[in-house]
């Protein structure tokens, strides 16, 4: 069984995945002390894995004090046990600001790039801290099910990152209305990739200097990770960049090396880079030619590596405080 969702063929299998990181059993709430203390009952052991963080927006975690709540025991049975809200050596803060510059991160080290995070170009303030969630800080991450979740305040559940979202009470008669759900969610505010639109001329052209745009282009990435840093290198021909979490200091480094300043929108390979107010850069899309672009939105599971006019690539590249800048391959 296959879909198509932003104009990209997935397969029954993708979709299996999707629903179980859009809606799974399990989902990690961001809480004060006493929200957590009162829950810490029914409370479950889950890893923040990359994928949850980005389905739950829970890019201000790391670094701001946010601890995990240990579940109560379980009892004779001993089924509960610790509350796994982060990994051991857990990551820096996401978002703009701390898009993990060390050309050392990697995909366990660093979660999150500048594009923050799927549905938005938000800047870092925009994402909230864990201490400003809320009118009391939120501290606690906690893993609940739904029948936990329903202990929660009104306060506590508008409080989070995003909304949630829950599966059927029948996993396999709510499978078709739950694939949907997911689908809508991944393709709300997101255009279609349009590399079914792209000529077989305008791909011949593009080879000789983008020698693996074709192969990645309008692809949905197997994990969270891959972003636009690696996915412009990716089409370039940098071995290995397009399934990478792509850092600012290695992006930089190979746009110094690899281009020159200035470019052509309807040539294949320039480079467009969008810089914030501080001269970081935050994203990045390469043109294919003949007025076609590659767009990687976010290093989110849920964002494909899509093919766009530059027009539209240019204009959901948008944000305040962003300029843009054309490198050409050299």
């Amino acid at each position: 069984m296959t879909a198509t969702v932003l104009g990209i063929r997935v397969t029954d299998a993708q979709l299996a995945r999707w629903r179980n990181w859009a809606m799974p059993e399990v989902q990690p709430f961001l809480l004060t002390a006493d929200e957590a203390r009162a829950v810490k009952r029914v409370a479950r052991s889950r890893r923040l894995t990359p994928e949850l963080r980005d389905t739950f927006q829970l890019y201000a975690v790391a670094g701001t004090g946010v601890y995990a709540i240990e579940a109560e025991p379980a009892g004779d049975d001993g089924d509960a046990d610790s509350v796994a809200g982060m990994p051991e050596g857990s990551p820096p803060a996401a978002g703009p600001e701390a898009s993990g510059d060390s050309e050392n991160s990697s995909d366990s080290e660093a979660f999150a790039d500048s594009e923050a995070f799927a549905g938005s170009e938000a800047s870092a303030g925009s994402l909230g801290s864990a201490g400003s969630l809320g009118s009391a800080e939120r501290t606690a991450l906690v893993w609940l099910d739904k029948r936990g979740a329903r202990l929660l305040s009104r306060e506590a559940l508008a409080a989070q990152p995003t909304k949630h979202r829950w599966p059927g009470k029948h996993p396999e008669r709510s499978r078709d209305r739950d694939t949907a759900r997911t689908i809508r969610w991944i393709e709300d505010g997101w255009p279609d990739s349009r590399h079914g639109e792209v000529s077989e001329a305008t791909w011949r052209r593009a080879r000789a200097i983008l020698p693996d745009v074709r192969r990645i282009a309008g692809r949905f990435p197997a994990r969270s990770g891959p972003n636009c840093f690696g996915t412009v290198m990716g089409a370039a021909g940098v071995d290995g960049a397009a399934s990478t979490w792509m850092q600012r200091e290695p992006f930089e480094r190979w746009l110094r090396e690899a281009t020159i300043i200035g470019g052509n929108d309807d040539n294949p390979g320039t480079v467009l880079v969008w810089r914030g107010t501080d001269g970081a850069v935050e994203h990045a899309a390469i043109t294919i030619g003949d007025g076609w672009l590659l767009n990687k939105p976010a290093q989110t599971w849920s964002t494909p590596v899509a093919v766009l006019s530059v027009r539209e690539g240019i204009n959901a590249s948008r944000a305040p405080g962003r300029r843009l800048e054309r490198h050409t391959l050299a």
